[in-house]
């Protein structure tokens, strides 16, 4: 994974906020999915949105047009540049938002889909880096150190919400790994490890990694993984006052029901690890 370090890390139109503001972190807030969100959150009173993404100048630019579309004060949108599959930035990242009085709300909108494109090694471990290791590297290190907080006057507990698909089921897999993953005792770290195997089976041979059981897009398979690494976070003591979420983006729901979840205006304040589609609570 890429390393920057400490001396790196800053963030861009930060300011310290008082009582009464809801604070949202988005990953992946300058393309698609993590663009709407962002963009949303932005124009909702009492919400101050701190995006981030890989490329800084992308951010910057996007931050400048958020203020200028929607005539909004400069600190209400900030941006900080990270790299989901880089810990170390994402621990300085945590550092400077819990100096800030942390968030109530985190969007993980930070997704690299690649459906039809040829399966190498190299791809599925940029996929399996972004999608799975980066949304559990964010949340270990955001909801570990109590940096998602009850305290926002929008969200009554720590909101926690992850960009899933609607297409990656369980049913894509052999019976053998889908009992495994449907096994209510099925921990996080047993998840990490079925993962890392994964990624140990995908380096041998990806070809073969259909065979094996597994979905044939890698893509979808990392959204598996996290579709069951949402209900194993949720089952964790330490996160019982924190709501955990996944949400599938449609046509018809571009942004919404993500922004709701992370607001607390959508869901139970209490029930945790669901999975969400168009407004409405759904199955896999």
């Amino acid at each position: 994974r890429p390393r920057f370090g400490s001396s790196y890390f800053r963030i861009m139109g930060a300011h310290q906020t008082g009582g009464g503001i809801c604070n949202v972190f988005v990953t992946g807030a300058c393309r698609g999915f993590g663009r709407r969100v962002a963009s949303e959150l932005a124009r909702t009173d009492g919400v101050r949105v701190c995006m981030s993404a890989r490329s800084e100048e992308a951010g910057l630019l996007y931050r400048q047009q958020l203020i200028h579309d929607y005539g909004l004060h400069h600190d209400k949108v900030t941006f900080t540049p990270l790299d989901v599959r880089d810990k170390a930035r994402i621990g300085d990242t945590g550092i400077f938002l819990r100096a800030q009085g942390g968030v109530q709300g985190l969007v993980c909108a930070a997704s690299l889909c690649t459906r039809g494109q040829v399966v190498t090694t190299d791809l599925i471990t940029d996929i399996v880096e972004t999608n799975f290791w980066g949304y559990a590297d964010v949340v270990d290190a955001f909801c570990d150190d109590t940096l998602v907080t009850p305290n926002g006057s929008l969200a009554t507990v720590g909101r926690i919400v992850v960009v899933g698909d609607g297409q990656a089921r369980l049913g894509l897999l052999s019976s053998r790994l889908q009992r495994h993953l449907s096994d209510p005792g099925l921990t996080v770290d047993g998840i990490k490890a079925m993962v890392r195997d994964y990624e140990h089976n995908a380096c041998r041979d990806p070809h073969q990694l259909s065979a094996m059981g597994y979905a044939e897009c890698p893509y979808l398979m990392s959204k598996i993984f996290v579709h069951r690494l949402v209900h194993a976070y949720a089952a964790l003591p330490r996160q019982r006052q924190r709501v955990f979420s996944a949400v599938f983006p449609t046509e018809v729901d571009e942004a919404s029901t993500a922004v709701r979840l992370a607001l607390g205006t959508l869901g139970s304040t209490t029930s945790s690890g669901s999975m969400w589609e168009n407004g409405v609570e759904t199955d896999l």
